[in-house]
């Protein structure tokens, strides 16, 4: 009969596993156990594991160990004590999962989209149209920006930032993922953020066709906010949900901090504005387009006409506001 020992960790993730063709196994840090441990609170012979073919059970050992053997919700086993195929003891700082061969194997869990999705966005040829989309949409914006700068040197260093901060991100949950995981998905996570900023350079030039076409006012910030604060929070979701064991309640907490701070800044904003939001935007509200204008814009003659009527307007309202008398200083003098 065989044995199998499996070591995990705290939340029960397989960090190794092997099987072993005989009734009886030891444990420890010496070289002739069936089993070495690299864990110095483990003895150099720890436990012995035997199995018991007519009770279906396995007999475990104590050798007399300095730290002794912990079984289910960190109990102390006594020197000699009977656990069942699946059960984890605690030896030193590591965990044990004992059974056998004839112990009944939970069937696969199927892949979810989440999975598949990882699956697709780390192939070689994702990475790379992820990566030259990006390299093209910065260099195109390079140029518009600056149209009347012959050596854009300079402007040319942010692709290099963009790449490093890409790195950076890409790292930094791949580094979590190791930790957590046992996997590295570094690519994923790089690919990840380069939507990201797909996504946040597209809206930056249809930004001007959406303030026009959406009566909104010239002041967009709110709306450029908003959209950055939804990219953020469903990026670090993903990237939270590929590196960690998070729950989906969990990391939308996580993740709204930051659309919460914004939405608080902008509540703050409006209330102390005496303006408010505008129904129409200015009369100097251009786009470059115009093929993608759904609404016309005003004429000269209507921007006066409407300009003269609020004039009017202005004025019949201060002619109906009373207006306080100020006395002079040698009047209020002679008052008193």
């Amino acid at each position: 009969m065989a044995i199998v020992i499996e070591i995990v960790n705290r939340s029960g993730q397989v960090l190794d596993c092997q099987v072993f063709y005989k009734d009886k196994v030891t444990v420890g840090r010496a070289y002739y156990n069936d089993l070495v441990l690299a864990d110095s609170y483990v003895d150099p012979v720890h436990i012995q594991l035997s199995y018991q073919q007519d009770s279906d059970s396995i007999s475990c050992e104590d050798k007399q160990s300095v730290n002794g053997v912990y079984g289910v919700k960190q109990k102390k086993l006594a020197s000699t004590s009977q656990i069942q195929p699946g059960d984890t003891i605690t030896i030193g700082k590591t965990l044990l999962r004992v059974s056998s061969v004839n112990a009944n194997v939970e069937p696969a869990i199927p892949l979810s989209f989440w999975e598949e999705l990882s699956d697709t966005l780390t192939q070689w040829w994702f990475i790379l149209c992820a990566s030259l989309l990006l390299g093209i949409l910065i260099i195109i914006d390079i140029y518009i920006s600056t149209p009347l700068l012959d050596d854009k040197t300079a402007e040319f260093m942010q692709w290099v930032y963009v790449l490093i901060g890409l790195a950076v991100y890409g790292g930094l949950f791949s580094f979590i993922g190791r930790v957590l995981h046992h996997d590295n998905r570094f690519f994923l996570y790089y690919v990840l953020s380069s939507i990201a900023l797909v996504i946040l350079f597209l809206y930056g030039w249809l930004s001007s066709f959406i303030v026009f076409n959406g009566y909104f006012s010239a002041d967009t910030g709110w709306i450029d906010k908003m959209v950055l604060s939804v990219v953020i929070a469903c990026l670090l979701n993903v990237s939270l949900r590929f590196s960690t064991y998070m729950r989906c309640l969990t990391r939308g907490i996580i993740v709204s901090v930051l659309p919460m701070l914004v939405l608080m800044s902008l509540f703050v904003n409006l209330v102390k504005s005496d303006e408010g939001f505008h129904s129409s935007p200015p009369y100097n509200a251009t786009v470059f387009h115009q093929s993608l204008y759904v609404r016309k814009s005003k004429t000269p003659e209507e921007f006066v006409r409407s300009s003269q009527a609020l004039y009017l307007q202005a004025q019949v309202v201060a002619e109906d506001t009373p207006s306080k008398d100020v006395l002079p200083s040698s009047a209020r003098q002679s008052s008193h």
